[in-house]
């Protein structure tokens, strides 16, 4: 059986009131010491405003237009226009009477304006997620009726488009340090409770770079040429550091209309070439796809799966059939499984749960794709 921690120290007995403790362990990548941070990124926001100036015109954020009831396409903003945006927002909280160490919450399905707030709160905030403000603004519009009802209870209602017109004063950027609380964190309570964890900057900065490293040593990397489908819950951790990872690359990040019915159309409209999901998405596509896609599965099988289990980088794993079924850039287009995910996916990573290994080689074989786990 492969093993992938290292022992880096003994278990301690009991001492005194003090109790025992069992060995430490780390993954084998960590086993010469633990990652540093990277100078001069002391918040996520650091990520995003150095992609900003590295990638100013590159399509950061993307949604579907919809024209009489009907979706068409993604229509971007870049990573320049999504900055100015931000700016307003975050000096419009200000303006509302919100100050550094304050806290604000979001509530709503993935779309642009969430992670624009997301973004503007590493900075001008303290926290994000706490549900406690003076005010509430609405990713969509608001009605006078709506604006009738938060004023009986004494909250002001903006829409979103009136709240950045709002913004009549730039204020300064707060300086940032590393070991503040960046975010109060959402955990469903597996073992316990709902409830909310505190996380640093530092804490969601290591788990960016790690996600960096681990890429970088297995394969590759993300760049500033990919595109990711946002429609995992980015009020959970799993998504919000995929996100930032995207941001820190100067990805391309799209997003889902927010209903499950309409996903399928929105991946083969994006067609986005990282793609990352819960073990229950991927066993589904298994479920869906392995009879079909048996004969084939088991003939591709017998020479790439043992070539993957050695540690062979998959564009490596199997030069043979890369030459006869496989497409050039390593991406299967011609079976259904291809196409299932958009047909130009060169990652996928799961997370939040272990992914059953069957289902891991299933896919890496017939999708041709780095399929990796990610720690939240």
């Amino acid at each position: 059986m492969e093993v992938y921690t290292i022992q880096v120290e003994e278990g301690k007995p009991t001492v005194g009131n003090k109790p025992s403790c069992g060995p430490v362990y780390r993954c084998i990548y960590a086993k010469d010491g633990l990652l540093e941070s990277p100078v001069g990124i002391d918040s996520p926001w650091d990520f995003f405003s150095e992609s900003v100036k590295r990638y100013p015109k590159n399509q950061m954020l993307g949604r579907r237009e919809v024209i009489d009831g009907k979706a068409g396409n993604y229509v971007w903003q870049t990573y320049e226009e999504a900055y100015e945006v931000a700016l307003k927002i975050g000096s419009a909280i200000r303006q509302t009477g919100v100050n550094l160490g304050d806290c604000c919450g979001i509530y709503g399905s993935n779309c642009p304006e969430w992670l624009i707030a997301m973004e503007l709160s590493f900075v001008i905030l303290t926290c994000l997620k706490l549900i406690l403000t003076p005010a509430i603004v609405s990713f969509g519009m608001v009605t006078g009726e709506q604006k009738k009802e938060a004023e009986n209870v004494g909250v002001s209602c903006f829409s979103w488009k009136e709240f950045v017109f709002m913004a009549t004063v730039s204020c300064k950027l707060p300086p940032k340090k590393k070991n503040d609380i960046c975010t109060i964190m959402y955990t469903s309570g597996t073992t316990g409770e709902p409830k909310g964890v505190k996380l640093t900057n530092k804490a969601i900065i290591a788990e960016v770079i790690n996600n960096e490293y681990l890429l970088l040593e297995t394969d590759k990397v993300f760049t500033e040429e990919d595109s990711y489908l946002s429609f995992l819950p980015l009020a959970h951790v799993f998504d919000q550091i995929m996100e930032n990872y995207c941001i820190y690359k100067g990805a391309s990040i799209g997003f889902w209309q927010g209903d499950v019915r309409y996903l399928m159309e929105d991946i083969q409209e994006l067609k986005p070439t990282i793609f990352c999901g819960v073990p229950r998405v991927y066993d589904r596509i298994y479920t869906e796809r392995h009879q079909s896609e048996d004969l084939i599965w088991r003939t591709v099988s017998k020479e790439v799966v043992p070539n993957l289990r050695r540690g062979f980088k998959q564009d490596d794993a199997s030069p043979f059939f890369d030459r006869l079924i496989f497409n050039k850039v390593g991406i299967y287009f011609d079976l259904p499984i291809g196409q299932v995910i958009g047909g130009r996916v060169r990652i996928m990573i799961s997370g939040a749960a272990p992914l059953p290994r069957h289902v891991e080689e299933f896919l890496r074989v017939l999708q041709k794709a780095v399929l990796g786990a990610s720690l939240p």
